[in-house]
């Protein structure tokens, strides 16, 4: 993004076969450890290294003083990229925090600002902002966040920064876009490259928003990007994804990977930090046709090379405070490496300039929108918890049939309204982690930690298979005893269903294997807290028509999960209204497409209709399973 020159994107082979994804915990318990796969780093309670000056910002700093967020961002207040031919001011009141989103406003209005690689101050016609993570930076791992842009020219990327002084581009991206203190873009090393994780242009496809670039800017140009896998980067939000390992850098929009990746010598190789924002230039017609234009980011994630959350913001404002940062300037400009003391209260600051993860209270999984951003907390009228039998059968023993085994054919009917935070009862259903693995044969998940005894595990498996028998699968691992709660593989291949219940604390990995080996599968593994089991499953299959299944609900308040395999074509499914996905694999090596997805919200009252259901491909043969997971009554 603070590249002169961007080059047309371009496909090149690469493909991600695995990643953890471990989604929020609503509540840890104190005697929890830090071991836990998914704790929000704590606040920064010490002023963080020096904020520099220096001209039209002023010596000490006047004019540039950034508004931090909830210690992990600087809302940027100084001029964008004026080698760009950037048009806007950036402006920390442009950069909201609300109901559990952070929103990035460009608006057309005149603004003064300043920024320390010239004097005097520039004159522009916009206002926009820019919030980059700070103190905060890292070398590799995978970074992963769900954001609806505006239009524009905007993006989601990181710039290489020093981890010991604070020093390279992060800097002096306080205070200014330009090479000035020890920044010199686009240089591999500490002051360094780029990696644009999503660059979106107005110009691009006349202004669809279709087309994620996936640039890369290290010693000269590296272009790259994919189509949207649905809808466009302004119309939803999605989820983007980086993993950034030792000469390798690999792309993901919605789970779906990029057919291009990043390779060889010019991969960055020190620590980066990453920056959101929307600007606009003449330059490249990025100017949008209305205004204002809003980016909402629901939540960033990064884990490390190990799996382990080191970063992570919901931008949750009851438990994360904004303060600005007028009061944290430095006596003088020049950035120190020794870590000023915290309170007593807090984990003393580093000069590393990443936090460690420390427990604290954390937000569950996203929703779809911003309107239904959701706890998953629900209430129950009764209990139920249901044990299934393993069956090399299509079904589980309870069912003699493909189809769901407390409901006839129904009509087709969506969810009801997801209800506000402020309606959702106490109760909780938590999705405390959430593991993937792709890959052939048999496939083991990375190990996790469940957060709390009594969970919930469900195994979701997907898998190709021969045409001449049906294809099974068998679940085992974390010395938990798994049973099969629904088979779809009416049509070539397999969707699957296991449980297990976990009477104390789970520290392992799960297993899936084939009863007809040498072909390809995907495994999803989620433990749920607050759960009294599974009530009502059903299955299908057909060869040809849109992915649907309908579920009855037993109980109020559950959520709905589903898996399905595509045999005849990698094609990203597109989900119906009020889903979510949870992981999705285009395996092009098989020509195959597996996939899991769940309901953004708590179902309504028991024998609620339930569909989970695709609206995209609608010719391809297709195996589909779901299950209904209980709530815990409320006390």
């Amino acid at each position: 993004m603070v590249t002169r020159d961007k080059q047309a994107a371009s496909a090149s082979a690469g493909v991600i076969l695995a990643r953890l994804v471990v989604a929020v915990v609503a509540a840890i318990p104190a005697a929890a450890t830090s071991s836990l796969l998914h704790s929000r780093p704590a606040l920064a309670q010490s002023p963080p290294p020096s904020f520099p000056g220096g001209g039209g910002c002023g010596s000490p700093n006047t004019n540039c003083i950034p508004t931090l967020i909830n210690g992990r961002w600087a809302a940027l207040r100084r001029a964008a990229d004026l080698g760009n031919s950037e048009l806007a001011c950036y402006d920390p009141a442009n950069a909201v925090q609300s109901g559990g989103f952070l929103t990035l406003t460009l608006r057309k209005q005149a603004e003064t600002c300043y920024e320390a690689s010239r004097s005097d101050a520039v004159q522009q016609s916009y206002t926009s902002d820019m919030i980059m993570s700070y103190p905060f930076n890292f070398l590799y791992g995978t970074v992963e966040a769900r954001i609806k842009f505006g239009r524009g020219w905007p993006a989601l990327w990181l710039l290489g920064g020093d981890a010991a002084a604070q020093t390279g581009c992060q800097l002096s991206n306080l205070v200014s876009a330009e090479n000035i203190f020890t920044c010199n873009w686009d240089r591999d090393g500490s002051d360094s490259a780029e990696i644009d994780i999503a660059e979106f242009y107005e110009s691009d496809n006349n202004g669809a928003y279709n087309w994620a670039g996936h640039n890369m800017f290290s010693s000269g140009g590296h272009s790259c990007g994919q189509p949207m896998p649905s809808g466009s980067a302004i119309s939803d939000f999605h989820v983007y994804s980086m993993t950034w390992k030792p000469g390798s850098v690999t792309f993901a929009v919605d789970g779906v990977p990029a057919n291009c990746s990043h390779t060889g010598s010019a991969v960055p190789s020190h620590p980066m930090f990453l920056m959101i924002n929307d600007t606009l230039s003449q330059s490249n017609n990025s100017v949008p046709p209305s205004f204002p234009q809003v980016t909402t980011i629901d939540y960033v994630k990064v884990t490390d090379s190990n799996n382990q959350v080191i970063f992570f913001d919901d931008f949750d404002a009851t438990s994360q405070p904004t303060e600005t940062a007028t009061s944290l300037q430095p006596p003088s400009a020049t950035p120190s490496s020794t870590a000023t003391p915290a309170p007593a209260t807090a984990p003393p600051a580093t000069a590393t300039s990443s936090w460690t993860p420390t427990l604290a209270p954390a937000t569950p999984i996203p929703s779809a929108t911003p309107t239904s951003k959701w706890k998953r907390r629900s209430t129950r009228t009764s209990t139920m918890a249901a044990t299934f039998t393993a069956s090399p059968a299509d079904t589980a023993t309870t069912s003699p049939s493909d189809t769901a085994t407390a409901s006839p054919a129904v009509t087709a009917t969506t969810p009801p309204p997801v209800p506000s935070p402020t309606q959702i009862p106490a109760s909780d259903l938590v999705v405390d982690v959430s593991v993937w693995v792709d890959g052939t044969n048999g496939v083991t998940t990375p190990i996790f930690n469940t957060a709390a005894p009594g969970e919930l595990l469900l195994a979701f498996v997907a898998s190709d298979g021969p045409t001449s028998t049906a294809q099974t699968t068998t679940v085992s691992g974390a010395g938990l005893t798994w049973t099969l709660v629904r088979r779809a593989n009416s049509q070539l291949g397999t969707a699957e269903i296991w449980q297990a219940t976990a009477a104390s604390l789970v520290s392992g990995s799960i297993n899936a294997t084939q009863g007809t080996t040498g072909y390809d599968l995907s495994l999803t593994v989620v433990a749920i807290q607050g759960s009294t089991g599974v009530g009502a499953s059903a299955a299908a299959g057909a060869g040809s028509g849109a992915t649907t299944v309908n579920l009855v609900t037993t109980e109020t308040g559950s959520l709905v999960f589903g898996v399905g395999n595509d045999w005849d074509n990698a094609i990203a499914h597109m989900l119906g209204a009020n889903q979510v996905m949870q992981h999705q694999w285009v395996d092009t090596r098989v020509n195959d497409t597996f996939w899991v997805q769940t309901t953004s919200g708590p179902s309504g009252p028991a024998g609620s209709v339930v569909t989970l259901n695709d609206t995209a491909p609608t010719s391809d043969r297709w195996n589909f399973a779901a299950v209904e997971v209980t709530a815990a009554a409320s006390p």
